[in-house]
């Protein structure tokens, strides 16, 4: 449904349809989004905030929030947004009725193109996290049955769970109708949280990009101010611009009334993950540490070559990295950081 092509895409309309079949675009369907919700938080997040991982120790605990924190920011997000839909449709209406006020063929051109290319990325975005939500469902589901199949319970540790978590009071790790259970639970959760993450997208990245157009097109109308005859043609043509910058900062106003609340919720949750995971991750140091501070060479000399190959690997770098390129910590989230800014300056300068 959301993913049909269509000619002359209407600006938001993928966000729209998101919204109305998630029953946010009329008051008699509001209850969808609550079901929907009151379903992600029943099966993820409860469980997770109740429960914990179901293991101990201060590292499982830092994971623990940080899948917490990940799980609860859709939620708020959305949920900041069901309050301020007023303005979100003032906003799409007012966009509407500004680029009707663009007449010239180069600006109706550029508008179109412009809509064709907003549509496609609400659409592909919508493709993409409907392939991560596919491969993250299909692998547990698949080597638990194998499991549970083919290997015998002696043999095997426990089954592959979507996230580490005690399922309220259910043997999700041994018993295989338990995890059925919670895989069917859990995994319809994890695609209502992929709905609203699609949704988020749709309406806030697409408010965006369409808040920066709407002043590229008044640029391209000001450029174009000398091909216009001087004398009433021109002073007519001055006042339609000085109203088009007037509705185009009314329109960055009412995104402003929309999002504003949604941003300082998505960064103070960007900044918490990553201190979390970064907590998470940089226990494997303590290894190092532990291994180099222990008196191993007052051992025998057969215990000093069993523990030879911890003292060479604590000496390699151990933990998570981006596509193989590098290793996410502390020292590289600064360096990201401070080439997004240089990156900014860059683009600022060029467009």
């Amino acid at each position: 449904m959301f993913l049909k092509k269509t000619t002359e895409p209407e600006p938001l309309q993928v966000a729209f349809r998101m919204m109305s079949f998630a029953g946010l675009h009329e008051p008699n369907s509001i209850w969808r989004y609550f079901f929907a919700i009151s379903w992600l938080v029943g099966n993820n997040i409860l469980p997770k905030a109740l429960f914990g991982s179901g293991m101990e120790g201060f590292d499982s605990v830092a994971r623990n929030l940080a899948e917490l924190i990940f799980f609860g920011d859709v939620c708020i997000a959305v949920g900041i947004f069901v309050t301020r839909r007023r303005p979100f449709v003032r906003m799409v209406q007012l966009l509407k009725e500004i680029f009707e006020r663009y007449k010239s063929r180069e600006c109706v051109d550029e508008i179109h193109r412009f809509n064709r290319r907003m549509d496609r990325f609400a659409k592909g975005y919508i493709a993409y996290i409907s392939l991560l939500v596919v491969l993250f469902l299909i692998p547990p589901i698949s080597w638990t049955l194998y499991l549970a199949i083919f290997v015998s319970s002696d043999q095997r540790r426990h089954y592959v769970l979507l996230v580490e978590v005690q399922y309220y009071y259910l043997d999700i790790r041994q018993n295989i109708v338990h995890y059925l259970i919670y895989f069917a639970f859990c995994s319809t959760a994890t695609m209502c949280s992929a709905y609203q993450t699609c949704m988020k997208a749709a309406i806030f990245l697409t408010s965006l990009q369409y808040g920066a157009k709407l002043f590229e097109l008044l640029h391209m109308r000001i450029n174009s101010l000398d091909m216009v005859k001087a004398g009433k043609e021109r002073h007519e043509e001055l006042r339609q611009i000085i109203e088009l910058h007037k509705m185009t900062l009314r329109y960055t106003e009412l995104l402003e009334e929309t999002i504003t609340f949604i941003l300082i919720n998505q960064i103070l949750n960007c900044m918490a993950i990553w201190c979390l995971m970064m907590v998470y991750l940089s226990s494997a140091l303590k290894v190092s540490d532990a291994i180099y501070n222990y008196k191993w060479y007052q051992e025998p000399a057969a215990m000093q070559r069993d523990l030879r190959f911890m003292i060479q690997r604590a000496q390699k770098p151990c933990g998570v990295t981006a596509a193989k390129f590098y290793f996410v910590n502390i020292e590289r989230l600064g360096i990201v950081v401070q080439a997004s800014y240089s990156y900014y300056l860059i683009l600022k300068n060029r467009f």
